[in-house]
């Protein structure tokens, strides 16, 4: 039977690409609902491209919908319109402003929502993704480090924040958001 040698197991963890963070939400007063991690599939240094992962869990006030609603179909319009404006009016403008991000044509925005959320009586899992891409792409070279003094950190951050105090987490009469499925 042959033997791993410990230094081959070394060297091929200091070889992983990319990084993944989980946010401390009270370190950087955000909802506490929202689960916020980030991280890159790059190399960790010198990341081409940084993602932003939120998740909740989801819950109707199903009486003030079927008041404040025509139907299901015209919520479920107003749910999707109103996740894209935290994009659209809150982080896009933050992507344009840095110069460390790309033009914010070239971020990938995508959300996960399940479809029957107007007929479930269950909290529903959902999830919202934002992959950004950095200047590294085109061949600048800034530098990350977990730090709160690094630029491309606190752009992330920033970004994050924006997310966290947005009207649609902190919407309280149509719909709840939790961190938990109860």
């Amino acid at each position: 039977m042959q033997e791993i040698c410990p230094n081959k197991i070394i060297k091929k963890r200091e070889k992983k690409k990319g990084f993944d963070f989980v946010i401390n939400n009270l370190e950087h007063s955000l909802n506490e609902n929202i689960q916020f991690n980030f991280g890159s599939i790059d190399d960790k240094k010198f990341p081409k491209s940084i993602y932003i992962n939120s998740t909740f869990w989801f819950e109707l006030n199903k009486e003030k919908i079927i008041e404040n609603f025509e139907n299901d179909n015209s919520f479920n319009r107003y749910f999707r319109k109103s996740i894209n404006e935290i994009f659209k009016n809150s982080i896009f403008p933050e992507i344009i402003d840095n110069k460390i991000w790309n033009n914010k044509e070239d971020s990938i925005f995508y959300y996960d929502l399940p479809n029957n959320i107007f007929y479930s009586n269950k909290r529903c899992f959902c999830s919202l993704e934002l992959t950004m891409f950095t200047n590294n792409s085109k061949g600048n070279c800034d530098n990350f480090d977990y730090s709160p003094n690094n630029v491309l950190y606190e752009s992330v951050i920033k970004i994050i924040k924006k997310i966290s105090s947005s009207h649609f987490f902190n919407e309280k009469e149509n719909y709840s958001i939790h961190k938990r499925k109860k």
